[in-house]
């Protein structure tokens, strides 16, 4: 088995590939998490949509993809940066600021100030949720 890219999706089906006891090769241009999996979460975000509602089963998920690392000894390869969510409006301010409320292990609410003070670079006048 061939697999391109060494991102979070190409280590998930490697190992999973792996596990059912095929030969698995991996293909990477640049080196592992190079590409959008480097970035701030790649294709794990459990806060998702304009009212950044908790995806399906993202707990579960979220512990999958950590013993996947572990089991491919990958775990150093993925940095957790974080997202940061600026909200653009007050209505979608409201809703981030629920969320971060309700899973506060995967959210905080920033005040515009606050958001200023931790990335100045961010334009976020009603605030900004970070996942």
């Amino acid at each position: 088995m061939l697999i391109i890219g060494a991102g979070l999706a190409g280590a998930c089906a490697a190992v999973a590939m792996a596990r059912a006891g095929e030969a698995v090769t991996v293909v990477e241009a640049v080196g592992p998490a190079a590409g959008a999996s480097g970035a701030a979460a790649g294709l794990v975000n459990p806060l998702m949509a304009r009212k950044a509602n908790p995806t399906w089963r993202f707990e579960e998920a979220l512990a999958a993809l950590d013993a996947l690392l572990d089991e491919a000894g990958a775990e150093d390869t993925f940095t957790r940066s974080g997202v940061l969510r600026p909200a653009l409006d007050a209505k979608q301010a409201g809703f981030f600021q629920r969320t971060a409320e309700a899973v506060p292990a995967h959210g905080t609410w920033w005040s515009a100030e606050e958001t200023a003070e931790h990335v100045p670079e961010a334009v976020a006048p009603h605030g900004a949720l970070r996942v």
